[in-house]
């Protein structure tokens, strides 16, 4: 498929253009692809003039990249949630960027890199809540938690009382609840939708 072509696409349904975000903090060097830069979603590696297959991925880890290159497969998107990566042992800001060393071996590969962040936690029809509620059968009574103009949360209703009760339905979403997560000493919380309201529940 022509690169291009998929993504105007994408810009089009997820209506990029009419939203906001904030990686002020992301460096990719001579790669970047300059309209990335205030926009902060969209296309951030175009090193792609057609894309045979695309990944998908929260954030682009050394561990999704490395992946993706033994794989020996050229001209791929990845599609990420986040343009960087996560790594809770950082001080200060728990985002960096995906090291030179990568961003080359990107390039080489023919692999571009297309990030939407504020445009998935938006809700909507695709968005990380809607789907999340609409998988445990939870109809969307109330939004709620706006950021960057956008609301990304939402309040439903379910008759479960516990988190082994949702697991009857989804495994893995307990396996999320219950994780033992670590950021940079901070107790972590975690939002579940409990009855009519969403509290929000300590995972120590």
């Amino acid at each position: 498929m022509n690169a291009h072509k998929l993504y105007n696409k994408l810009d089009t349904d997820f209506e990029i253009d009419n939203l906001k975000d904030d990686w002020d903090g992301i460096d990719l060097g001579e790669f970047i692809l300059p309209e990335f830069m205030g926009k902060w979603m969209g296309l951030a590696l175009d090193n792609s003039q057609e894309i045979e297959k695309v990944y998908t991925a929260v954030f682009p880890s050394d561990k999704v990249i490395n992946e993706i290159l033994d794989s020996g497969e050229k001209n791929v998107l990845l599609f990420t949630h986040h343009p960087m990566i996560w790594d809770a042992s950082l001080s200060g800001s728990p985002f960096k960027n995906i090291s030179p060393e990568l961003l080359v071996k990107l390039k080489d590969k023919n692999i571009s890199l297309y990030n939407l962040h504020v445009p998935l936690d938006k809700n909507g029809e695709y968005s990380t809540t809607v789907s999340l509620a609409r998988a445990l059968g939870i109809p969307q009574d109330e939004e709620f938690c706006e950021y960057f103009g956008v609301n990304c949360g939402i309040i439903g209703k379910t008759n479960f009382k516990t988190i082994d009760e949702l697991a009857g339905r989804d495994t893995s979403f307990k396996n999320l609840m219950m994780s033992p997560f670590d950021f940079s000493n901070k107790k972590p919380r975690i939002l579940t939708i409990n009855l009519s309201n969403i509290k929000k529940l300590d995972t120590r």
